[in-house]
């Protein structure tokens, strides 16, 4: 998702605001720049504070973005405009696209192994830290698949490899209209 679909004050044009020549590069100020740095003064406040906020805004921030994930999922399959014959293509996939399938699952994962890192901030980490691992990493892959049953719903497997955009805004796109996936105008990253 775009950072300005959420966030308004971050959309527009990408002119900056301000730039200063450092010698070797130039510090450019944008709109995007500026909400991101209120973004990042806000929750360093927040954590500054103690654990006890850090851990409600970081487990409300992650609560609210799977059932950002899960919703749309259950809005895609049971009103969108997509199609279970999408599933009974021939598709097959070479090795070399499955290893570059692989890199987004392993930076999907790569935050959930963090318990293991703040093992001992952790009351009876050996029983919390494994629990913790299986579930998250048991979650994250839950709504990777769900998010994939519902790209593959949302338009067969052959336009899937031919985007030129993101997928999650393609399926959008072709689940609910033009609106709700911004699919022309998004970039593929």
């Amino acid at each position: 998702m775009r950072v300005s679909r959420p966030l308004p004050p971050a959309a527009g044009d990408t002119t900056p605001l301000l730039a200063v020549p450092l010698g070797i590069t130039t510090l450019t100020v944008s709109r995007q720049a500026i909400v991101a740095l209120v973004a990042i003064a806000l929750l360093s406040s927040v954590h500054i504070r103690g654990l006890g906020p850090g851990r409600v805004v970081q487990n409300a921030l992650a609560v609210g973005k799977v059932l950002l994930l899960t919703g749309f999922v259950a809005a895609g399959l049971s009103i969108g405009q997509g199609s279970m014959q999408h599933f009974g293509g021939g598709a097959s996939a070479t090795a070399g696209g499955f290893l570059v399938a692989l890199i987004p699952v392993m930076f999907s994962y790569s935050g959930w192994n963090a318990a293991a890192y703040v093992a001992e901030e952790i009351r009876d980490p050996g029983r919390n830290v494994p629990i913790a691992l299986a579930l998250g990493t048991g979650a994250v892959v839950l709504v990777y698949l769900l998010l994939n049953v519902l790209y593959i719903y949302a338009m067969p497997v052959p336009e899937l490899v031919g985007l030129k955009v993101r997928v999650v805004d393609a399926a959008a796109d072709r689940l609910f209209g033009a609106q709700a996936g911004d699919a022309s105008r998004s970039s593929r990253f």
